[in-house]
């Protein structure tokens, strides 16, 4: 409750509007993670955007990044930007910007970034809709 309340008193972007959102209904999805190690980390991703947006959103004149991070170490983390232009408030792309050792991705179709840990886990994500990401396996 308390997040709601902080977020409503900051002027956010159409863009960041969304992500926190997102943030808030991953918060949610946490509380009934239980120990899935892969779910929990794909939902923190999320969080992130609320709790610590000055690490994982940046912009400039043009463009807004939304980085979706996941954890692979205590100073290496899998990096996956999405690009939205500021003037259209639209995405228009998305970017790898760190791929940590041992991590493997492949593409499923043109949207779509299949991402494998050492651990394990599988994610999929969505180059053109950043909210479908989901676990496939752990």
């Amino acid at each position: 409750m308390w997040l709601a309340i902080v977020l409503a008193a900051v002027p956010l972007t159409k863009t960041q509007q969304a992500w926190r959102a997102q943030a808030l209904t991953a918060g949610e999805r946490l509380q009934s993670a239980g120990k899935d190690g892969c779910e929990i980390a794909l939902q923190t991703a999320f969080v992130l955007h609320a709790t610590k947006p000055e690490l994982v959103e940046k912009q400039n004149a043009k463009a807004e990044f939304m980085h979706l991070v996941l954890q692979a170490g205590p100073k290496d983390a899998f990096d996956l930007a999405y690009v939205y232009d500021r003037d259209k408030d639209a995405l228009v792309g998305a970017r790898i910007n760190a791929l940590p050792k041992g991590w493997v991705i492949a593409f499923s179709d043109a949207s779509r970034i299949l991402v494998s840990d050492p651990k394990r886990c599988v994610y999929a994500l969505d180059t053109k809709q950043p909210f479908a990401a989901t676990v496939l396996a752990q």
